[in-house]
């Protein structure tokens, strides 16, 4: 997979997981995004994120009420928010 490939990966997963997130409230108060690019599928991605101080605080901040999760070409992300 080349660079404009993986660009194009992140983009389409980042977005796809934002939709699913926001598709109940239009609004939300604060947003925040977590993106894994490796091998392991969905347990492999979790683990690395709570290996990752920076993204472990992230998933674990009680001000996200709401998230939203997809995968896409190699791609996981989750979209946490908070309505207004």
């Amino acid at each position: 997979m080349n660079i404009w490939q993986e660009t194009v990966c992140f983009f389409t997963a980042m977005l796809r997981a934002k939709i699913l997130c926001l598709s109940r409230r239009a609004a939300t108060s604060r947003m925040s995004e977590i993106i894994f690019l490796g091998g392991g599928g969905a347990s492999g991605a979790v683990k690395w994120w709570k290996n990752s101080r920076i993204h472990c605080l992230a998933m674990t901040n009680p001000l996200y009420t709401e998230a939203g999760a997809a995968y896409f070409n190699g791609a996981w992300v989750v979209v946490m928010a908070r309505p207004k």
